[in-house]
């Protein structure tokens, strides 16, 4: 991220009752080679419980829809980003998308 200045960008934070979030920990560990911290894109949904985002949505009685999910206008098309999943490609983000289907979304953006 660093060399890069790249963006950084979890859609989708769990477990937040228990730690701190994922993007609290990248500002203590990164700085740009400029000495700026990195740009941090909100998050489009925060959840307490430490459990897939599915999984925590239904006990917080939380809902996203999948058709919501796009990238943040604050990032232009020549940015660097990382985004960060929530565990792995199998990750249920909704009853009918995986987090695979996120990132097919966005295959070649």
């Amino acid at each position: 991220m660093q060399a890069w200045q790249a963006l950084y960008w979890k859609p989708f934070q769990t477990g937040v009752a228990e730690e701190k979030p994922d993007h609290a920990i990248i500002t203590s560990l990164v700085r740009r080679k400029d000495g700026k911290l990195p740009k941090i894109l909100p998050s489009l949904l925060v959840l307490s419980a430490a459990l897939s985002p599915f999984e925590a949505m239904l006990r917080e009685q939380k809902s996203y829809s999948f058709e919501d999910f796009h990238l943040t206008p604050s990032c232009k098309a020549d940015d660097v980003l990382v985004i960060e999943g929530a565990g792995g490609v199998m990750v249920p983000l909704t009853a009918h998308t995986l987090l695979r289907d996120a990132i097919l979304k966005y295959e070649g953006v």
